[in-house]
């Protein structure tokens, strides 16, 4: 008879997850090579939506949406272009509309599996972490941050951006 208290029931649901786990599990380094190496040249944004559902600590939700059209207007900058390289490092540059460098962020890189870790050493130490998917010189980029500023990590970002060669 079915019992999901009995403790023989919990460990035989325990051993087959893990089974199941083990099956289903390959090494990180198996995942990442063929996706690290083709993240490498460089990229430019096209496209930037945010979704916040407790907009400013808020009960109010709003969203934030940077694209192909309206980018130089939303942004005040041109896309961001990122040179993302093969010795693990990257520099992102930051264009203001008449062409002048405004910023220039850098740091190191690392793929695992589905997820890219970028380490911004310049100008400050930040750490990015995104779950990505590429389809040919195309990449969608989604994470969890703080974009409205109100101490929560809750605001759904999206980006995509496109390779320029």
């Amino acid at each position: 008879m079915y019992n999901p208290t009995f403790p023989a029931f919990r460990i035989l649901t325990l051993v087959i997850s893990f089974s199941v786990l083990l099956v289903t599990w390959q090494p990180v380094e198996a995942q990442s090579d063929s996706a690290g190496e083709n993240l490498v040249g460089l990229w430019k944004n096209i496209t930037i939506r945010v979704e916040m559902k407790t907009y400013k600590g808020s009960d109010s939700s709003a969203a934030f949406i940077a694209n192909e059209r309206n980018w130089n207007k939303t942004m005040n900058i041109k896309p961001i272009r990122t040179h993302i390289k093969e010795d693990g490092s990257y520099i992102s540059r930051y264009y203001s509309p008449d062409d002048s460098l405004v910023m220039e962020r850098r740091g190191n890189w690392k793929v695992h599996g589905d997820t890219l870790v970028m380490q911004e050493t310049h100008p400050a130490d930040n750490r990015y972490v995104a779950w990505f998917n590429l389809k040919g010189d195309t990449v969608r980029f989604r994470r969890v941050m703080d974009w409205d500023k109100d101490g929560e990590a809750d605001d759904q970002y999206t980006g995509v951006q496109v390779r320029v060669k």
